[in-house]
């Protein structure tokens, strides 16, 4: 399972959910070609869907839920997991 966070440039962070196998490296190159749209774009997950902007997010972080230690600011600072736009 891959939790999801966008961060928007307004300092806001849409977090969501996807029940996907793919390894990370895998999932976050896929996630990589919303920063190469001028359109608004539609990533889909298991659990829903949200409609970006690409220009108006920062970053998009991408982690396994058994990578997660319960502090935020830990996973913040691996700037290795970044997409950034």
């Amino acid at each position: 399972m891959k939790i999801i966070k966008i961060f928007q440039e307004n300092n806001e962070v849409i977090e969501l959910i996807d029940n996907d196998n793919t390894n990370r490296v895998e999932y976050t190159a896929q996630l990589k070609n919303i920063f190469e749209s001028n359109d608004v774009v539609i990533l889909e997950t298991s659990t829903g869907s949200v409609i970006i902007r690409p220009h108006k997010i920062n970053a998009i972080l991408v982690s396994d839920d058994n990578e997660l230690s319960g502090e935020d600011d830990e996973i913040v600072q691996n700037t290795e997991d970044f997409i950034r736009g």
